[in-house]
């Protein structure tokens, strides 16, 4: 009963590296400052 629920947990922190991953590339790459992105 507990394997789906982590298997969701883990799944959405690796989704959201990936994002966080892609945000910091993209603003290497346009030359940006990254820890604009990071201010939530």
């Amino acid at each position: 009963m507990v394997a789906p629920l982590m298997r969701a947990a883990v799944l959405a922190r690796l989704r959201e590296r990936v994002a966080v991953t892609r945000v910091f590339e993209s603003a290497a790459e346009k030359g940006t400052a990254p820890f604009l992105t990071l201010r939530e």
